[in-house]
């Protein structure tokens, strides 16, 4: 008996829901890592670690669309009923 290996297209969408789901968990982690960035509680550094980690989509915001920049900042601001300021923006 063969082993068939399964056709490559249900490979590569595999991948493809993978990355998604890995950019979707990147992105939705903004607003909470801003929250705990914020804290009193938070080390010094880890202001400039929240810029290095998420300068990709901080650089999206700044030079796409006015859309994007407005979906950014309406899901950070909604971090901001937590306590914390609109500082992201800072790159």
């Amino acid at each position: 008996m063969q082993h068939i290996a399964p056709p490559k297209k249900s490979r590569t969408a595999r991948w493809v829901v993978v990355v998604l789901l890995v950019a979707l968990v990147y992105l939705l982690s903004m607003g909470p890592a801003a929250w705990c960035v914020w804290q009193d509680w938070s080390p010094e550094w880890s202001f400039q670690a929240y810029r290095r980690a998420y300068l990709p989509v901080l650089f999206l915001a700044r030079i796409g669309p006015r859309p994007v920049y407005d979906a950014i900042d309406w899901y950070v601001g909604l971090w901001q009923r937590f306590g914390i300021g609109r500082f992201v923006w800072n790159v």
